[in-house]
């Protein structure tokens, strides 16, 4: 499930509304898309070994990304400008271990970046109270979190711990359960 034990959870995923996730699968016939709460949707973005039988996997491990992410590739960063004009999409990386925590995020709306790409980490400790980039990213995105502490839980985005088990329980697009 995660590269090691010490991973508490780990994602790395495209989140918008349904209509401009819909315009992804042009790129990677791999694409799943799994509803979210308040009206969102995401994409999860395993990494090569995770997307079996696709030739244009998603992910691959790549710090020198020039955006700052640890995960994004080409394919995904191009696949979500063209996607953004339909409506904005954010890409989200999380990574929480027993000794640190990543967090990155950005948004694009009508193929520009509109928001970060904003990184918090490595952190020795989880985040420290405040808006950490994720959640920044979701509220921009439109998650109201009222009755839950934040929007992370508001979206929905706890129920499984690990792109893998994101992508797996989706359907490929076209197909959604």
């Amino acid at each position: 499930m995660f590269d090691d034990e010490e991973t508490l959870v780990e994602l790395r995923a495209l989140v918008g509304y349904r209509d401009a996730l819909q315009d992804l699968p042009w790129c990677c016939p791999a694409v799943r898309i799994v509803p979210l709460e308040q009206g969102l949707a995401m994409v999860p973005l395993p990494a090569r070994e995770s997307a079996r039988g696709s030739a244009n996997a998603w992910g691959s491990r790549s710090r020198s990304s020039r955006l700052g992410f640890r995960w994004v590739t080409p394919a995904a960063h191009r696949a979500v400008v063209r996607a953004s004009h339909r409506a904005p999409i954010g890409y989200l990386e999380v990574e929480y271990t027993l000794r640190t925590v990543w967090e990155a995020a950005a948004i694009w709306a009508e193929g520009a970046l509109v928001y970060g790409p904003r990184c918090a980490g490595p952190l020795r400790t989880g985040p420290v109270g405040g808006p950490t980039p994720v959640n920044t990213a979701l509220q921009r995105l439109g998650v109201l979190a009222d009755e839950v502490p934040d929007e992370t839980l508001a979206a929905g985005l706890d129920r499984h711990r690990s792109t893998a088990d994101w992508y797996a329980s989706a359907a490929p697009a076209g197909r959604e359960r």
